[in-house]
């Protein structure tokens, strides 16, 4: 979601953790169904994804706003959900698109035991802190 608020705000960055890029593909999820309860009650999933597909797929949502924000996109390539289910779901969507992702750069670490879980949060403060010193992200 970070990415999508960034792409609302022209000017902003985004340094992502094993993002959900595809909210659509879990629509059977506690988390999804939360969000349908809270925000769309009354609604079903498909419903909603139809009316508001911005909200839901990053791509999507790149495409109503026409701009892709300078983004850090950080996943764990051990783990089927960040690499299989977002990653190359996100590569194959953009290139049947034709979306530039030139303004993202891909930060692909491996850990078998973390699998979906974020860095920790030393890696990520030093990740945050390398980016301010060091990089325009």
């Amino acid at each position: 979601m970070s990415i999508m608020l960034a792409t609302m705000h022209i000017g902003s960055k985004a340094l992502v953790n094993n993002p959900q890029a595809f909210t659509e593909l879990y629509f059977d999820g506690k988390v999804v169904e939360k969000i349908l309860n809270k925000n769309f009650p009354g609604n079903n999933f498909y419903d909603v994804t139809e009316k508001y597909p911005e909200r839901f797929s990053i791509t999507e949502c790149f495409k109503k706003h026409n701009h892709i924000p300078k983004t850090l996109y950080v996943f764990n390539g051990s783990s089927y959900t960040d690499y299989d289910k977002q990653y190359t779901h996100l590569i194959k969507k953009v290139t049947s698109e034709d979306i530039d992702l030139s303004n993202i750069e891909f930060l692909i670490y491996h850990d078998k035991k973390l699998k979906h879980g974020p860095l920790s949060k030393d890696k990520t403060v030093h990740l945050i802190n390398s980016r301010l010193v060091y990089d325009d992200l």
